[in-house]
């Protein structure tokens, strides 16, 4: 697979600590804490309008253990996480 970039969608109701403007700085997933060292990019993706759902906004993170995540916050403000870099 020469270099290709894997993901594993997870979609993974998991707790958040936010900083003052709503990103991402801490998050528990279980019993794993992971502290954000970077934030690496955020964009607004439209929630399924038709079944009522608002927009999302999307947090590329990279944790101080090495991980890459893909964290979404809902329109009713739940964080998931969306996407698991390998």
């Amino acid at each position: 697979m020469g270099g290709e970039e894997m993901t594993k969608l997870v979609y993974r109701l998991i707790q958040v600590e936010a900083g003052g403007i709503g990103e991402p700085r801490e998050f528990q997933d279980g019993e794993v804490s992971h502290q954000i060292q970077t934030v690496i990019d955020h964009w607004i993706e439209m929630g399924e309008w038709w079944n009522g759902e608002g927009n999302k906004q999307l947090w590329r993170v990279w944790t101080h253990q090495g991980g890459l995540f893909d964290l979404e916050c809902s329109a009713d403000a739940r964080w998931f996480i969306y996407r698991v870099w390998d």
